[in-house]
């Protein structure tokens, strides 16, 4: 009888550190709460630098309170547009919280020194988009924030702001003029 006490009681203590150790409603969901607003906060502020829109990632849980991990997008101030930003988005929309996604981790890791890689950076902006975020990886690079950059692009408007770039042409059968 007190070995079956003693482990109802085991149990019971046991439920409750499960129940606290849970990551979607216990103490480490406070935890990662509280780390998921700061860093939506730092998403923002990339995104604000380069997007003409009012454009926000909301923190992940807003509707249930528990941590889904799902992170709706705000458009103009409306109401989240989708219950995660990678369905019901455009595809300039997806771009532009993946970079900042990126660079906000190098902010949270407090990375420095670190090579930029940029592989067809931003395909699906216009013209305006891709002129604001040429701009916005020129200062990021100027900052000194990371060592290299390694862009492939196919608009001369991507690698003209870098008067210091090497080029490298691999296909020049589809050029009309040459940098």
């Amino acid at each position: 009888k007190r070995q079956k006490v003693d482990l109802e009681k085991q149990i019971e203590v046991s439920k409750l550190i499960l129940d606290e150790l849970n990551p979607t409603d216990g103490l480490i969901a406070e935890e990662m709460n509280s780390f998921i607003h700061s860093f939506v906060e730092e998403l923002n502020d990339r995104i604000k630098e380069i997007w003409e829109h009012d454009l926000k990632v909301l923190p992940c849980g807003i509707n249930s309170g528990e941590l889904d991990y799902r992170f709706p997008l705000s458009v103009n101030g409306n109401s989240p547009v989708s219950p995660d930003f990678s369905i019901k988005t455009s595809l300039g929309q997806r771009d532009m919280v993946n970079l900042a996604f990126r660079l906000s981790f190098y902010v949270f890791l407090d990375m420095f020194d670190y090579p930029l890689w940029l592989d067809e950076l931003a395909p699906s902006f216009d013209e305006q988009h891709r002129f604001n975020i040429m701009n916005f990886v020129k200062a990021h690079v100027d900052s000194n924030r990371c060592s290299q950059m390694f862009m492939v692009s196919h608009y001369v408007s991507a690698h003209g702001m870098f008067t210091n770039a090497e080029i490298c042409i691999m296909d020049d059968s589809n050029l009309i003029t040459k940098p």
